[in-house]
């Protein structure tokens, strides 16, 4: 006698599988050139930021980037890919922005931050950032300022020259 099983077990098997890597959260890596030279590039870190969705990354080419820096609540990586020596905010009020309850993972790496406003780095609504490998030089202002803030991280960010 010759007992047939049903398939349906490893059909739900294969299904479930496949279900969970259809619905596993897919990073995108978004590139920033302000001279326009990348194609399908940014040319503004904020049109990058306003496309992306939390745990996206950003990819900055060097140049000088003149605009104000908000992450409007995303958790996303802000990374310049060719350090702070080439790769500059220059923001005209506030240079970085983190106001909109971001966490740990809403990461900025690697830039110099120089600012003719107030504020080069801005913390405050319970965000909680994470900063690293970046230079705040030459500001007017407040380097880094901090009001009602979460826990943000600092790591191996210089601080100088600065009013």
């Amino acid at each position: 006698m010759r007992i047939i099983q049903p398939a349906w077990p490893a059909l739900v098997v294969a299904l479930l599988c496949l279900g969970s890597w259809g619905t596993a959260s897919a990073q995108t890596t978004w590139s920033v050139d302000v001279t326009g030279g990348v194609p399908g590039s940014f040319l503004s870190i904020n049109d990058a930021i306003d496309a992306a969705t939390s745990l996206d990354i950003i990819e900055v080419y060097s140049g000088s980037y003149v605009e104000d820096v908000n992450f409007d609540g995303k958790d996303v990586i802000v990374t310049a890919l060719s350090g702070p020596a080439s790769t500059t905010i220059v923001g005209t009020s506030t240079a970085v922005t983190f106001a909109g309850g971001e966490g740990p993972a809403a990461q900025l790496t690697g830039f110099t931050i120089n600012s003719a406003g107030a504020y080069g780095i801005y913390v405050s609504g319970g965000s909680s950032p994470t900063v690293t490998g970046t230079i705040i030089d030459g500001l007017t202002g407040y380097p880094i300022y901090l009001t009602s803030a979460g826990a943000p991280s600092f790591e191996s960010v210089t601080v100088s020259n600065n009013e």
